[in-house]
């Protein structure tokens, strides 16, 4: 499942992409991993929903840091692009097509 953090941040991209064809609760969004974790899989030809939240970035397992001007480490943050189906999109089952 989304974080409440993420979901909050997805919700005006995915108003604007469905223009009220979907709920926006945050159970009935999440990744194609999450619906596989959560023994939910993606119906064929179901398209995602592409939202932009902006993430620090990780390398070799840890967050990226660089020095701002007043000399202060801070993550660096970058958009990163997600891909949400809506639980409408999906079906029980544990194996995934």
């Amino acid at each position: 499942m989304l974080s409440i953090k993420n979901h909050q941040k997805a919700i005006p991209q995915l108003m604007k992409l469905h223009e009220g064809s979907f709920d926006y609760e945050q159970s009935s969004w999440d990744t194609f991993v999450g619906w596989k974790k959560q023994k939910r899989r993606i119906i064929k030809d179901s398209k995602s929903s592409k939202i932009t939240i902006l993430m620090p970035k990780f390398r070799d397992g840890g967050v990226v840091f660089e020095t701002n001007k007043k000399g202060i480490d801070v993550p660096v943050i970058r958009p990163c692009i997600h891909s949400l189906f809506h639980i409408s999109q999906t079906i029980e089952g544990s194996k995934v097509s």
